[in-house]
């Protein structure tokens, strides 16, 4: 990445402000269905507060873009896994079931504004880079998501190792709770953007990523 702060960086900004929207969106509704969220706080003091409304010019250390926006990665992550892994323990399955509904919410309306704008030309690969213009997997010269079948009616995606699964270990999680996560979005973005249908299946420790007309 550049030493000059330029579009790369507020695209990649974008996305980490994304999932901390995220993440204070799950947490509302987390606290509306009467979980107590004073257990959870100590994450906020360790990895700092979510912040959606960041600018990003008056954040960075220009001197260190990298190494800024790799740590904002890794605040998020972690803060969010550790989140939901203590809550889960506490309380089950319906903490990931609730936040799964939040990534589905969110994913339509943003699916809704870009064909609004008609940002969206029809072409699978299309779609694609619009999903990854919005989910956060990692930083750019980790190339997620690199393309593997481009056809008319079907596309597919591999990853050949999860940007996310050491963030869960490192608070005892279990990243299958991203995926779940993760999946409501995608599966919601698709269908919403271009009544597109969304897969994803592990094989051999690679994973990949298909949607079709």
């Amino acid at each position: 990445m550049s030493r000059f702060l330029g579009p790369i960086h507020h695209w990649l900004h974008s996305k980490i402000l994304l999932q901390e929207r995220i993440e204070t969106s799950v947490e509302a509704r987390l606290l509306e269905s009467g979980i107590d969220l004073a257990i959870i706080k100590h994450w906020d003091e360790e990895y700092g507060p979510a912040n959606p409304d960041e600018q990003l010019e008056g954040a960075i250390d220009t001197q260190n873009i990298h190494g800024w926006l790799q740590k904002r990665i890794q605040m998020a992550e972690t803060r969010f896994a550790g989140k939901i892994t203590e809550l889960k323990a506490l309380h089950g399955d319906k903490v990931v079931e609730i936040a799964s509904s939040v990534y589905e919410n969110y994913a339509n309306t943003i699916a809704i504004q870009l064909n609004e704008n008609e940002m969206w030309d029809g072409n699978l690969d299309s779609a694609h880079k619009l999903l990854h213009n919005q989910i956060l997997e990692g930083m750019p010269c980790d190339q997620a998501g690199a393309i593997t079948l481009n056809e008319q009616d079907m596309l597919q995606w591999k990853s050949d190792r999860c940007l996310h699964k050491a963030y869960w270990e490192q608070v005892n999680g279990d990243a299958k709770d991203h995926h779940q996560m993760r999946d409501a979005f995608n599966r919601a973005f698709f269908e919403t953007l271009g009544n597109l249908k969304y897969g994803r299946v592990v094989e051999s420790g690679v994973t990949y990523y298909q949607i079709n007309r």
